[in-house]
């Protein structure tokens, strides 16, 4: 994603090559945290959880004498030192924060480690440890939503992301006033319950009955309907005890009693309550906030969030239809604000002053032709790159069965398909800034952006047509020898850049853009490989092409 690592004897934690690799050199008083924070912490007392090296980027480590005690290390890029977060305990959450929480295990095929994320992830984790409010600023699809996401993971904490726009209300981000239902429910159920009608009236048919029987007249019948209405009765009571409440059972149940004489009909009283939205209850009970893009929400919005990005805040105002008039934020809730900048896309403005005082700021740059490669390599093979890191290798992940690793297997010539899918991005990109393609409106308000979606989009397209069209019974489920891989690589540039992205001023613009895709020379390697795979066949079935 960005140059590439220097070789010519310079030390790798060497600002100068920090700046150069990764966009930005740690300060110093980035630098004195993690190495007071490493000192702090007996890191020999802890062993791994896996096995794996000490050049690995992410290390889980837990305690000899406690399991439960666990940390994770991550290095940080130009510093000597790595960031050292203990793993939050889960005690305490709520059960539908706890059930989101998911781990760097469960998303690892998700997920390609390279410079740019792992430069994200070691910000936020050195900003977590000090609970320092932090914004991501650059172009889009350079890993800052999708990092926060993976930082959330490794750390093991419940994850929201808040999207912003110019709608966004202030009042809607805390919460807000509901209907209760289940207390609503609950008061039908007790109102049904001390109605004197219904017991009234199962006794009276009991004894009715009990009269009729000694005359000798048949009362299964009538039997049935008053057993149901008697079982209607306990449900309701049953229900009244519960911990969650079937409100259709529940109304279903009222109306059928409803129709026993004498009974008054059911009359709702319907409750309001407070109820937090997502965002209150991550900083109620701790977890990772991903405020995406918050330059382009009203400033009154972003005011309403101040209290939220102060760093070690722990009483934090709260909208007045709150019963509790602040909140108490919990020490491991931590807000992370992605943005791309200013000019980029219409309606973006500067953060106030009062914002970008209680944040710091990280700047990430755009994506090169190199990364473009590494992305897809990695979705289409399963393989990460290698990348340097103060002086250490860190070897990419083989054969990771990611979404898309299945369509691939058997593609020929996948590494030339990968360059050729990278030349063909950064050639619109730079046809597009150059002027030589699409409306100079669009150009100057941003509209024209070419990044990581892009390339999973087409890695996407390519898996959706194969799916859709070449899909047969095998118990592969794929017969690759029948897939004609020109034709779904070119549908797919086609689908995202020709039709999805690029808004041509005419005709002949059109013409310029689909130049750049016929003229490949992907193709004529393709066809080669379709006739040599074909002769090959032939040869093993003894047909003869005369």
């Amino acid at each position: 994603m960005f140059a590439e690592i220097p070789n010519n004897g310079q030390e790798a934690n060497d600002d100068s090559v920090v700046t150069e690799v990764f966009g930005q050199a740690p300060t110093e008083s980035t630098k004195k945290f993690l190495r007071e924070q490493f000192d702090k912490i007996k890191i020999t007392n802890y062993e791994a959880e896996k096995p794996g090296t000490e050049n690995d980027a992410i290390r889980f480590l837990k305690s000899k004498d406690n399991p439960e005690d666990r940390i994770v290390r991550i290095l940080y890029p130009g510093s000597e030192y790595p960031v050292i977060i203990q793993i939050p305990e889960k005690a305490g959450l709520p059960a539908d924060l706890a059930e989101s929480i998911q781990t760097w295990e469960d998303i690892q095929h998700q997920v390609m480690m390279d410079e740019t994320t792992l430069w994200v992830i070691a910000n936020l984790a050195a900003r977590y440890n000090r609970k320092q409010p932090v914004v991501l600023e650059g172009p889009p699809a350079v890993t800052k939503t999708f990092g926060t996401w993976v930082f959330a993971c490794i750390i093991e904490q419940p994850y929201h992301r808040v999207s912003f726009s110019a709608g966004t209300r202030a009042d809607d981000l805390f919460g807000s006033r509901t209907p209760d239902i289940t207390q609503r429910v609950r008061n039908d159920i007790k109102r049904l319950l001390e109605s004197v009608a219904v017991s009234t009236h199962i006794n009276s048919r009991k004894n009715a009955l009990k009269k009729l029987e000694e005359r000798g007249e048949d009362t299964s019948e009538q039997y049935i309907t008053l057993e149901s209405q008697i079982s209607l009765f306990e449900t309701l009571k049953q229900m009244l005890d519960a911990e969650e409440i079937d409100e259709e059972q529940v109304l279903y149940a009222a109306l059928m009693l409803q129709e026993l004489p004498g009974m008054t009909q059911l009359v709702h009283e319907t409750q309001f309550s407070w109820q937090d939205s997502r965002l209150t209850k991550i900083l109620k009970y701790g977890g990772v906030l991903a405020l995406d893009e918050l330059n382009v929400a009203d400033p009154e919005v972003v005011e309403a969030l101040l209290a939220v990005l102060e760093v070690n805040t722990r009483r934090i105002p709260m909208p007045e239809a709150r019963l509790e008039g602040t909140l108490t934020q919990h020490p491991n809730a931590f807000a992370v604000a992605a943005q791309n900048p200013p000019n980029v896309g219409g309606g973006r403005s500067e953060l106030s002053r009062a914002t970008q005082s209680r944040t710091e700021f990280v700047e990430l740059p755009g994506v090169t032709e190199s990364y473009v490669e590494n992305v897809l390599r990695f979705f289409m093979s399963g393989i990460e790159s290698d990348f340097l890191v103060n002086g250490k290798m860190m070897k990419g992940r083989k054969g990771v069965e990611t979404e898309y690793h299945k369509y691939f297997k058997q593609a020929p010539s996948l590494e030339l398909i990968i360059k050729t899918i990278a030349q063909v991005h950064i050639s619109f990109d730079k046809m597009v800034n150059a002027g030589e393609i699409g409306r100079k409106s669009k150009r100057d308000g941003g509209s024209y952006v070419f990044d990581q979606r892009d390339v999973t989009a087409i890695v996407s397209a390519i898996a959706c047509t194969i799916e859709t069209s070449y899909v047969v019974d095998t118990p592969t489920g794929l017969d690759y020898a029948e897939i004609d891989w020109e034709d779904v690589i070119k549908r797919a540039l086609e689908q995202v850049y020709l039709t999805g992205m690029l808004d041509f001023k005419d005709d002949s613009d059109r013409e310029r853009a689909e130049a750049v895709i016929d003229g490949l020379p992907l193709w004529g390697r393709l066809r080669m490989a379709k006739a040599q795979e074909a002769k090959q066949q032939a040869a093993q079935t003894g047909e003869v092409d005369w």
